[in-house]
């Protein structure tokens, strides 16, 4: 039972140290066509430019703006979070996403080139 434990501890652990490790490298410099990937899909367009006119949301706010369920907005927010380009901090219950404008501006600046 211990040895089982050990493993379950030892595997989260990894598990979070690759998911950090994954999301610093994508917060350094999004290469152009990864960008387009992200923004390839009308709906995270979308969810951007709500984000940007209507400041921070929770997912059930964007869901019923933009139409679509929570479980898809969380999926989209997933990726746009990812990329770097949403943001969000627990306060309670409540998770607010919103814009992070440096990373907004990385990306202007690199399709700018």
């Amino acid at each position: 039972m211990s040895l089982k434990k050990d493993l379950t501890n030892s595997f989260h652990f990894i598990k979070y140290t690759l998911k950090y490790l994954i999301i610093m490298d994508l917060d350094m410099k999004l290469d152009p066509s990864e960008i387009f990937k992200v923004f390839a899909v009308e709906t995270r367009v979308k969810i951007i430019e709500l984000l940007k006119s209507k400041g921070p949301l929770g997912v059930k706010n964007i869901a019923e703006l933009v139409g679509i369920t929570p479980a898809a907005v969380s999926q989209h927010l997933k990726i746009l979070r990812q990329a770097g380009l949403v943001r969000n901090e627990r306060k309670g219950y409540w998770i607010p996403y919103s814009i992070d404008e440096e990373a907004l501006e990385n990306c202007r600046q690199v399709l700018n080139e």
